[in-house]
């Protein structure tokens, strides 16, 4: 019977150039590569693998032989992990329906507090294709209207009440007669 081997082992391949291992052992990770390596087990075919992937031969029988080839242009260097057991490669591994979306690097900009004048209106948010949010907060004692025009028309923002949105058009506050303060939080992309 072979024995049962565990261990890493580090290698710099230049290109064109291979490195074979010897080792009885059930998985092979690639814990950090500097390139694409190719890997073939066994002398059977060879596969592409990166950083974070693993090849896991179930059974009691495992593998024996390991070949590993630099096809590109620069060196690489490798650092694999090998071993008997189970073993969960590095890189996430999902099921069913996924729902992703994309996120954007940003940065929140809290701005002073914004006085609302009496009988007036302020701008509260310029046009900005890079804004994706902007939350508003009535602190003031009296409502304020939020427009895009300096009408006392649009979404009535009463004193304590938060309004958020991801529109990138203008806002302005128009007071109700009386002046208000609200604050303005705005995400945009860096």
């Amino acid at each position: 019977m072979q024995s049962r081997n565990a261990g890493t082992n580090e290698f710099t391949l230049q290109p064109g150039e291979a490195f074979s291992l010897a080792v009885h052992a059930e998985y092979v990770l690639i814990e950090k590569a500097s390139g694409p390596v190719h890997l073939s087990v066994d002398e059977g075919g060879r596969q592409e693998l990166t950083a974070g992937f693993a090849y896991y031969a179930a059974g009691a029988n495992g593998f024996s032989k390991l070949e590993f080839l630099n096809d590109g242009a620069g060196a690489i260097t490798v650092r694999i992990q090998y071993g008997w057991g189970e073993l969960k490669d590095t890189r996430l591994t999902v099921s069913g329906v996924v729902e992703t979306r994309e996120v954007l690097a940003s940065v929140f900009s809290p701005a002073a507090a914004k006085v609302v004048p009496a009988g007036g209106a302020v701008t509260l948010s310029v046009a900005s294709a890079a804004r994706t949010r902007a939350v508003y907060k009535n602190i003031g004692s009296s409502d304020v209207a939020l427009s895009s025009s300096g009408v006392y028309v649009g979404h009535i923002l009463a004193p304590g009440e938060v309004f958020e949105t991801t529109c990138t058009g203008a806002l302005n506050a128009v007071s109700s007669g009386a002046a208000g303060l609200v604050s303005v939080l705005e995400e945009k992309i860096a």
